[in-house]
């Protein structure tokens, strides 16, 4: 397996990262056997980035990634993600913390190597909060991630 430094950060993490989304559903749909046995598969080749998010399933993604992980025990990075909502905006740090607080429990872990915004950037805001204005990202999101990270909560942040 090849690996590369992911982006400014100082993780090495595998040319091939496991993508635990909705596509295939493994993460989301399968028995807990096939999905452990998929993950030490992945493992066993030198996979060593796990991808989720919490839209995954609603969550079911980061729990049975969490539940994997607590059986195997691997030396691996977690990546997940956040989406901001229109009744987030009156609250964006409250509703970064609580994302990743309720993430942080259904991984069952304590930190996250890497947790990123889950939104579009644009000049403006949309009526749906779908996309975040580039004020909205500069004086509220990376003030906020920049604090979980100080925290130990985060290892690194970054968008998506």
């Amino acid at each position: 397996m090849d690996y590369r430094t992911l982006g400014k950060t100082d993780l090495r993490v595998s040319a091939l990262g496991f993508g635990c989304g909705n596509v295939g559903g493994l993460m989301i749909r399968s028995e807990p056997s096939e999905r452990e046995r998929a993950v030490a598969r992945a493992l066993e080749l030198g996979i060593n980035y796990f991808d989720t998010a919490a839209q995954y399933g609603n969550g079911q993604s980061e729990k049975n990634l969490g539940q994997v992980f607590k059986a195997l025990k691997p030396a691996a990075y977690v990546g997940t993600k956040f989406r901001l909502t229109a009744p987030d905006m009156t609250d964006i740090s409250g509703a970064i913390n609580r994302a990743l607080e309720a993430s942080l429990k259904r991984l069952d872990m304590e930190k996250v190597d890497l947790f990123q915004l889950h939104n579009q950037v644009g000049v403006e805001r949309s009526a749906d909060a779908d996309m975040l204005s580039v004020t909205d990202v500069t004086e509220q999101v990376i003030p906020t991630l920049h604090t979980l990270k100080q925290q130990g909560k985060i290892q690194f942040c970054g968008m998506t």
